[in-house]
């Protein structure tokens, strides 16, 4: 069976995303906060700003991944805040920080060893994630450090692969 692991699928891109693999024959599994509306996802709770969202899940996710001959891991959650770079509180950019890059890397900390060859890992970036506008402070530093967490996952998963 193949899978599609999807952050943010209740709207948007992510939902999107998610109906184009069900059509395609996968099975999805949604984590975020709200349930994605597309027929026959799974659904698991997520709040991706909780450094420990993967804990109460994880045992579930695996059981279902155990067995997967594919994995397609997306993260696509993100939070946009019009902030400015002389006014943002760090706490937070941290909560910003923990939504956009750090809930990935626990996904990938996790998930990888369950994907087997022929799995993948995509990264949603944005306009953002090379360019810079007014009062997007930490959504543009997040965007610019998924970018480098995509090149980096890339380098080291090809040098271990």
């Amino acid at each position: 069976m193949k899978y599609l692991l999807i952050t943010g699928a209740s709207a948007g891109i992510g939902l999107s995303a998610a109906k184009l693999f069900l059509d395609e024959g996968y099975s999805v599994i949604n984590l975020s906060r709200r349930v994605c509306p597309a027929k026959k996802a799974m659904h698991f709770t997520a709040d991706l700003s909780d450094p420990n969202f993967l804990n109460p899940i994880m045992d579930d996710l695996e059981k279902n991944l155990r067995e997967a001959e594919e994995i397609v891991l997306v993260h696509n959650a993100a939070r946009l805040t019009n902030d400015k770079v002389d006014s943002t509180d760090s706490n937070d950019l941290r909560q910003i920080m923990e939504i956009n890059l750090i809930a990935s890397n626990t996904l990938n900390q996790n998930l990888i060893p369950l994907m087997k060859p022929g799995s993948s890992i995509l990264y949603l970036g944005s306009t953002l994630s090379e360019k810079a506008v007014p009062n997007s402070f930490s959504y543009v530093t997040s965007k610019h450090a998924v970018i480098g967490m995509m090149r980096a996952t890339c380098q080291d998963l090809i040098a271990t692969g």
